[in-house]
């Protein structure tokens, strides 16, 4: 499975990073002068990066509520309809919801529920379908008890066993999955995943209202794995049943009434969980969504830009009261692989992450997409003097090598679609060389890429990653030695035993305080270098209020009210 599940990922994360990228003029930097080596591919014409300029800041913070400056005086307001335009709508299926893709997770949570959610404003897990969720005394196992009077849009019951087939029809539809595989502690997931099995053994419904999820080891960030929209609950067989597209059966807040031309209607599934009348959903090509909307076309109340460009804030800025920038649960960083040639020496690895500044590749790549990365976990700041911009770091590790430092090679992926890959690379290459540290540049096409990294034949390279739920777990349980999704080859007792101690504790605190010494550790075996934290604007109207932003671009659509028109 290792290597569907490595291309799965690869492209999950690139075509996330190939929105992100905006054209501008064409660049030159010493590193063009570079030969290319010749087992890889030319990298043919000089890369493009995003033009240079001021950029707006956007008006509130992440986490925060938005609203009109002055909203009336007698509180939440029934009625209204909400228009929120987004450039893709997806499949009406969690299970087939891209992650990477915010308009299609926001449709997702509107539809469907899961067994828990993300509390934004309150910054913690809450129950969705679950009122409860209990851990085994000796940690092989979570019980979830579902609220009995929860219901799918077509009256039937939500039970436990729609749960377990729920999950185990998103495993079946693609088993290497990002969101698949972060069920692979479950009990009897890997023999499902294989068709060895006609269920997965570690999921139990007790009852119609219990839900055993039995696991192989610890996993104490299971619940909030679960909080992702892609987990979203169906009935046996599949949202759309016998009735097709337009007779989808959901289990979240709104319920689908038509979808036509590009539009997505929904109503709520009971008028007394929410506060508007209705939700309208607009598809509106990704070019072209913010000057759409900054001209006044289609009365939005919600913009979601997933990768804008420098004068979008501005333009944002100019039609909403406010623009917030809230972090994605995605990001971007630099591997160095300690198994590779010269980066087998430590003191060279450290030399290479201090010489490389992250804040000016940012800037310049990603301009408004992207906040520099302050550690693996995004709003973590773990990095201190560990990720890059010290050029006096750099220099007094190279004296140790008394003027013979060893040539370090970039790898990178060379496809028009990817134009980022070969301007970081030549990026990275001008501040090394402008360090003193000798550089070849290597460019691969997409397969041969993918087979050198799993055969562990890279050196420098840029990778992202996506996260599944708002917990640690999703960005720091891949480093794990000899786990699948551990690229850049971390073989650390310090960090298999912080992640093993995160897993298994038996409170939050004691998890996070876990996953902080795993993210230390990591950053300590100089192989990974945090580079980008991507961000997702949302362009909040005038009359919207009571929106919190959860990492993944959701809401929660029962605390939102419209203003009544006019006020």
């Amino acid at each position: 499975m290792r290597i569907p599940r490595l291309l799965t990922v690869l492209i999950a994360i690139l075509a996330l990073l190939a929105a992100a990228c905006s054209s501008g003029g064409d660049t030159t930097s010493a590193a063009d002068t570079l030969p290319e080596d010749d087992s890889g591919v030319d990298a043919g014409a000089d890369p493009t990066s995003s033009d240079d300029g001021d950029v707006a800041t956007p008006t509130t913070t992440p986490g925060t509520d938005t609203g009109p400056s002055d909203p009336p005086s007698d509180g939440p307001a029934a009625g209204g309809t909400l228009r929120i335009a987004v450039t893709d709508i997806g499949p009406l299926d969690p299970a087939a919801t891209s992650l990477g893709s915010h308009g299609e997770l926001v449709v997702a949570d509107l539809l469907f529920d899961g067994l828990t959610s993300w509390d934004a404003t309150a910054d913690e897990l809450v129950g969705a379908l679950a009122t409860d969720w209990t851990l085994s005394e000796d940690h092989d196992a979570w019980t979830f008890t579902l609220d009995p009077d929860a219901v799918f849009s077509d009256g039937t019951p939500v039970t436990a066993g729609a749960v377990k087939s729920s999950l185990e029809r998103l495993v079946q539809a693609d088993p290497a999955s990002l969101a698949a595989t972060r069920l692979e502690f479950v009990t009897g997931f890997a023999a499902f995943a294989d068709d060895d099995a006609d269920e997965i053994e570690g999921l139990v419904a007790e009852d119609d209202d219990t839900l055993t999820i039995g696991l192989d080891r610890p996993l104490f960030a299971l619940p909030a794995i679960l909080s992702s929209p892609v987990y979203g609950v169906v009935p046996d067989g599949g949202p759309q049943g016998d009735g097709g597209l337009f007779a989808i059966v959901g289990s979240g807040p709104f319920v689908l009434d038509e979808f036509d031309d590009g539009v997505l209607t929904l109503l709520p599934a009971d008028a007394e969980d929410v506060w508007v009348d209705s939700v309208e959903i607009v598809a509106v090509d990704s070019e072209e969504i913010v000057a759409a909307v900054a001209e006044g076309d289609g009365d939005f109340d919600l913009v979601l830009v997933s990768h804008p460009a420098s004068h979008d804030l501005d333009d944002l800025s100019d039609t909403f009261l406010d623009v917030v920038a809230t972090p994605f649960d995605a990001h971007v960083y630099l591997g160095l692989n300690a198994a590779a040639g010269a980066l087998e020496d430590a003191d060279l690895r450290a030399a290479v992450i201090a010489a490389v500044d992250t804040e000016a590749i940012v800037e310049e790549v990603y301009g408004p997409t992207a906040l520099p990365a302050e550690g693996l976990v995004p709003g973590w700041e773990a990095c201190g003097d560990k990720c890059g911009g010290d050029p006096e770091a750099a220099a007094a590790l190279l004296e140790g090598f008394d003027g013979d430092v060893p040539q370090v090679t970039i790898d990178y992926i060379d496809d028009d679609e990817f134009a980022d890959e070969a301007t970081i690379a030549r990026l990275v290459a001008d501040q090394l060389i402008d360090a003193g540290i000798p550089v070849k540049l290597r460019s691969w096409s997409v397969n041969a890429f993918v087979d050198r990294l799993v055969g562990g034949d890279l050196q420098v390279f840029r990778r992202g990653w996506v996260s599944v739920g708002t917990t640690p777990e999703s960005y720091l349980g891949r480093y794990e030695t000899g786990g699948l999704d551990n690229l850049v080859g971390v073989s650390s007792r310090a960090v298999d035993d912080a992640l093993e101690s995160a897993r298994d504790a038996d409170s939050l605190e004691e998890a996070e305080e876990a996953y902080a010494s795993a993210e230390e550790a990591v950053l300590a075996t100089g192989q990974v270098l945090p580079l980008a934290d991507f961000v997702t604007l949302v362009g909040v109207g005038a009359d919207v209020n009571g929106l919190t932003v959860r990492a993944d671009g959701t809401f929660d659509a029962s605390a939102l009210w419209i203003s009544p028109r006019g006020e």
